[in-house]
C-alpha cells in the first residue's frame, strides 16, 4: 500500500517571490513545488544546494492544500548593502541601506503532502514531524518568516478515477480544462510556478497551478486522482 505523509505549516508572514518582480517583489500564494523541497530539505537537514537533488520527481511526489485563505500585504523592509556595511556599527548613514516595497502573504496556513520513495528518508521524515525537530530552521520563503509545523499523520492512499472534489491546488499539466468545473461562489487563480530546479538554481521545469483563494475544493470530472484514507482528496504538483 502507498503511504503519504501529511503536515501542517503555518507561519505570520510568507513571501515566494515571482522570479519576474524586481523592486517592488511579488508573491506567489502558495509554495512551489521548489519551495516545498527546501521546507521538507531543512526538516530532513538536507544541503541547501541538494534540496532539488535528493527531492526531484524522480524521487517524491509533493503536493499543497490551502487552510487559510490567501491574504496579502505591502511591507517596507530595509535591505542592508553587505558590501559596504560588513560590520553593522560602520554602516555608512547615507547608502547604507536601501527600502523596498515587499508584498507578503499574512498568515499563511498549508497542509503539505509528502511521499518519499526511499524508505530510509520517508522513515526519517515522518520521525521528525512526530518529534518536532528540523536539521535547519524552515522558513516561508524569506528567512526572517519562520514556520511552525505539525504532523496530521502517515496515511495510506489509492489512486481512482472519477468525479470528485478536489482538497489540494490543481496542477494543469496533463490535466483537460474541459473536465474542470468553476463554481461561481469561489475565487479561483492561475500562475506559472517553477516546479524543478538544478542544484544551481535554473528552472528546469515550470507549471501553471490553479489555487481557489478560500481554500475551498476545486471540482473535476474523470481524471485520475490521490484518494488519501483520512478522507481527502488531492492531485500531485
Amino acid at each position: 500500500m502507498k503511504k503519504v505523509l501529511v503536515f501542517d505549516i503555518w507561519s505570520e508572514y510568507g513571501h515566494f517571490k515571482k522570479p519576474y518582480t524586481t523592486t517592488s517583489p511579488l508573491t506567489f500564494s502558495i509554495p512551489s513545488r521548489t519551495a516545498l523541497t527546501g521546507i521538507i530539505g531543512a526538516i530532513l537537514g538536507i544541503e541547501k544546494g541538494m534540496n532539488n537533488t535528493e527531492l526531484n520527481y524522480s524521487k517524491c511526489n509533493m503536493s499543497v492544500r490551502i487552510l487559510s485563505p490567501i491574504k496579502k500585504v505591502i511591507i517596507n523592509q530595509n535591505l542592508i548593502k553587505t558590501k559596504t556595511a560588513k560590520l553593522m556599527s560602520r554602516m555608512k548613514s547615507v547608502g547604507g541601506r536601501t527600502q523596498i516595497r515587499f508584498e507578503k502573504l499574512k498568515n499563511p496556513r498549508y497542509r503539505i503532502y509528502v511521499e518519499i520513495f526511499q524508505e530510509k528518508l520517508h522513515n526519517k521524515l515522518k520521525t521528525s514531524l512526530i518529534e518536532h525537530l528540523a536539521q535547519y530552521t524552515p522558513c516561508m520563503g524569506l528567512t526572517e518568516d519562520i514556520i511552525n509545523f505539525n504532523f496530521i499523520g502517515e496515511f495510506d492512499y489509492r489512486e481512482k478515477n472519477g468525479e470528485v472534489l478536489i482538497d489540494s491546488v490543481v496542477s494543469l499539466e496533463g490535466l483537460d480544462t474541459g473536465k474542470l468545473e468553476f463554481e461561481s461562489e469561489k475565487e479561483y487563480f492561475v500562475d506559472n510556478y517553477p516546479l524543478e530546479m538544478t542544484q544551481d538554481r535554473e528552472v528546469l521545469k515550470y507549471g501553471e497551478i490553479i489555487v481557489e483563494r478560500k481554500g475551498k475544493s476545486i471540482k473535476i470530472y474523470d481524471e485520475n486522482y490521490i484518494d488519501i484514507d483520512n478522507g481527502e482528496k488531492i492531485l500531485w504538483i
